[in-house]
Order: C-alpha cells, then sequence, then structure tokens
C-alpha cells in the first residue's frame, strides 16, 4: 500500500550552532542528510514524513535553506510530509520554506497516497516547550475524519500523547473530546519526535510511533537524562494487514558484515531434513 521514511527532529541550521554543539552535536545538518542519502534507498519510499523541530531557531533563512537542503536530498517526486514542532516559527515557516504570506496560523495539511490519508496535526506553541491539542485543532480533526479513507489514515503530529521522557515531566496537553473523535475514527497509526529517542507506545488505543533524531539524541538511564549522539529513522511499512516501523541507526555507523542468507541456509536444512526423513 505505501511505504515512506519517518525522521524528526532536524533542528536544521546552516551553520554549525554553538548550543547543539555544547550537545555534542559537532556535525553540520547538511552532513547528517548526506549521511542519510548516502545510507538509505531513498527511491524505496513513497514519501517521507519529517515531525518537527525542522529547524533550531525558527528563521526565515533557515527555512529557506532547509527548503534547499531537502531538495538536494530527496528525489524532486518525493511527497514531504511537514510537521511543525516547538522550535518552528509558523510564520517564518510560511514565508521561508512555503514561500507563502507569513502567519501564524496552525500548519495542518491533508493529502492522500493510494487511498491512504495523511494528515498532519500542528501541536507547537510558539515559545512553548510542551504541546497543545485544544478545541479548534479537535473541530478540524473531526470535520477531516468525519469521512473515512479507502485505506485509513495516518495521523501525523510533533508531541506525542501520554509519554514523555520521564512520567512526571510535561505531556502534550490534549482536549477531552480528542480521545472520543480518534475512537470514532480511521487512523491507524499515529507518527511523532520531540522525545529524540525512538518509542514505541500506545495513544487513545492507537499504535504511536515517535521517531529518532537527526540531530542529537537522549538516552534515559534511571532518573537522569543524557545527551549522545545517536541519530536515526524509521521505515515504515503500511499494508492492508498493518503497520510495521522499523527504526534504523543511522549514526554511530553501523558496521555492514555482509549479505544475510538466513532464508537460503533455513531452505537448504529444510530439504536435508526431508531427504533424511524419507530415508528414515
Amino acid at each position: 500500500m505505501a511505504r515512506f521514511l519517518h525522521i524528526s527532529d532536524l533542528h536544521f541550521t546552516d551553520q554549525q550552532d554553538a548550543g547543539l554543539v555544547a550537545r555534542g552535536m559537532t556535525w553540520t545538518s547538511r552532513d547528517v542528510l548526506a549521511g542519510l542519502a548516502a545510507s538509505v534507498d531513498l527511491q524505496a519510499f513513497d514519501f517521507v514524513a519529517v515531525t518537527g523541530d525542522l529547524v533550531n531557531n525558527g528563521t526565515t533563512p533557515d527555512y529557506v535553506a532547509l527548503r534547499e537542503a531537502l531538495d538536494e536530498t530527496f528525489p524532486a517526486d518525493m511527497p514531504r510530509v511537514m510537521v511543525l514542532g516547538n522550535h518552528d516559527d509558523k510564520a517564518a515557516f510560511r514565508a521561508g520554506y512555503l514561500g507563502e504570506d507569513a502567519s501564524d496560523a496552525p500548519y495542518r495539511e491533508v493529502s492522500e497516497i493510494d487511498g491512504l490519508r495523511l494528515v498532519t496535526l500542528d501541536t507547537s506553541v510558539s515559545y512553548q516547550h510542551g504541546g497543545i491539542v485544544d478545541a479548534d485543532h479537535v473541530d478540524w480533526l473531526a470535520d477531516v475524519l468525519a469521512t473515512r479513507a479507502q485505506n485509513g489514515t495516518l495521523l501525523f503530529g510533533h508531541h506525542p500523547f501520554g509519554i514523555s521522557w520521564k512520567p512526571q515531566l510535561e505531556k502534550a496537553e490534549t482536549h477531552p473530546r480528542l480521545a472520543e473523535v480518534l475512537a470514532a475514527s480511521d487512523v491507524r497509526a499515529i507518527f511523532n519526535g520531540h522525545l529524540h529517542m525512538p518509542v514505541a507506545s500506545m495513544a487513545f488505543d492507537i499504535p504511536q510511533f515517535t521517531a529518532a533524531p537527526l540531530s542529537f539524541g537522549i538516552l534515559r538511564n534511571g532518573e537522569q537524562l543524557w545527551d549522545t549522539d545517536r541519530l536515526g529513522y524509521s521505515s515504515v511499512e503500511v499494508t492492508p494487514d498493518g503497520v510495521s516501523v522499523q527504526p534504523e541507526i543511522l549514526h554511530p555507523r553501523v558496521h555492514i558484515i555482509g549479505p544475510n542468507d538466513m532464508w537460503e541456509e533455513y531452505e537448504n536444512q529444510a530439504q536435508l531434513w526431508a531427504q533424511q526423513k524419507g530415508r528414515s
């Protein structure tokens, strides 16, 4: 039905950022995207979803440079699902990335690929770390989901629902009607970022997948959070039977040992067992 690349939290800067270097990000955003393109067969995907914190500082030039870098990285005909996060600025994104008039209105989009509806929800609030899904968001989402899509719906946002780095830390604020709207919908899975670590969870009885970052990682060790150099992405396949998410590590570099001939070995072993059984 569809296969897509899920990336998140680029925190894109055109030059090295002192604040990001302090967190261990000694590479540039363009280096990371070049590494992604060198490591992944991008032609194998139907679209790419970028779930928020697109840039680090939220300026219009940042979004102009981001658009240029993504154009250089991904095939020209590959659709992009773009999501805004807490580091993003709505007006600057519209002006710099979309080339539209600046506006602080929520950035929400609906598209469709092979009967699969893709819905972008803007949970970001300017200059706030946490996310919010208020009554206006729920009303909009209810209107979108009132009609069921041929192959169901995927929901994309930045802030995960119901989880954070630690139980006592802030979580996305959600309007009480959101659970009702999602329960009556055809949403098959929710995709987001923000945590800088790959996490699989359930939100409103729907599978929720949080992608690894493409800037700097975060590791929870007991009650301590550590910045790390672990970067990654997820390969997602949606079929009539379900949704399969394969998290992958981009950095530190995974060493390729050689081809995996597991199935050929199994088939040879099965034939050998069958021959031995026939002689017994």
